[in-house]
């Protein structure tokens, strides 16, 4: 199963990583 994170910031896709997800996706709102 792939997790996919959606974030906002470098700082929020390293958090996402260290939770275990594989595909990190930069989202802007």
């Amino acid at each position: 199963m792939i997790i996919e994170a959606c974030v906002e910031s470098i700082k929020e896709a390293h958090s996402a990583e260290q939770n275990g997800a594989h595909r990190i996706e930069v989202c802007s709102r």
